[in-house]
């Protein structure tokens, strides 16, 4: 007789098994060297978190990968990725943070009118305020800007699962579920601004800024006129998880195993 636990071991030695062939058919690939950038005072564990949040979006996709830390550099990371396909996927989902805020539009209840410039917004920026720009759908369209609160009613880290919608042919979105004890806070705060407006930003870029017309609690979504490609790569790395940061691919060579 074949017990559970002959069976859950025999499970393992295959994963582990599995996993070591998977290593030993490697045939070389690409080798980044990233650098992070925050205004957090704990970089080391920025750092860390930014390794852990490589390797979960590399699980997620599929990619083999080996992130290290690099001695002489407390800010920077070797990933080794291990394969043969187009690199710039890679470097935009693998290696791009997106950072989500959600931080209100300062002076705008009922209605927001943008800034046509930089300079015009700054004769009105107040002390906890910053001016960030509003993505354009077309090219065409004229440069915009946004008064809002520096600090984030809700970011990344309060996110529980992201995922993929279409919204119609070609034109998809980012719809995201709230952790519990954040909806709660989300619903006090959105609660208490009806008719104001929220700007939802990515890397300090506005994607939209709809009005509050009701509470909202836990769940939202984001509406960027997003490629299939774009918005996955932002699920991807909503759902690896929340970084304060910025990283920059600053040495990218080839190796052979």
């Amino acid at each position: 007789m074949i017990t559970r636990s002959f069976v859950i071991a025999l499970i393992s030695i295959m994963t582990a098994s599995c996993g070591y062939i998977a290593k030993l058919s490697r045939h070389g690939g690409t080798e980044f060297t990233v650098q992070i950038s925050t205004d957090e005072p704990d970089l080391t564990g920025i750092v860390s978190k930014t390794a852990q949040i490589i390797e979960n979006k590399a699980n997620a996709i599929g990619l083999d990968v080996e992130v290290s830390s690099v001695p002489e550099f407390s800010d920077r990371l070797k990933v080794k990725y291990y394969g043969s396909q187009p690199l710039e996927p890679i470097r935009e989902t693998l290696l791009t943070i997106y950072r989500l805020e959600l931080k209100k539009v300062a002076n705008a209840v009922g209605i927001a009118r943008p800034y046509s410039s930089k300079e015009t917004a700054q004769a009105d920026l107040k002390e906890g305020q910053e001016i960030l720009p509003v993505k354009k759908v077309l090219d065409s369209e004229p440069e915009a800007y946004l008064i809002v609160e520096k600090q984030a009613v809700i970011n990344g880290e309060d996110v529980r699962n992201a995922a993929v919608i279409e919204r119609w042919k070609d034109n998809f979105a980012v719809q995201f579920t709230l952790k519990p004890s954040a909806a709660v806070k989300f619903g006090d705060w959105t609660g208490r601004n009806i008719h104001s407006f929220l700007a939802i930003i990515i890397n300090d870029e506005i994607q939209t800024y709809p009005i509050i017309n009701g509470q909202i609690f836990d769940t939202g979504q984001i509406e960027g006129a997003f490629t299939k490609k774009a918005a996955d790569d932002i699920v991807v790395s909503l759902n690896a998880g929340y970084l304060p940061a910025t990283m920059t691919i600053i040495d990218e060579k080839q190796f052979d195993n």
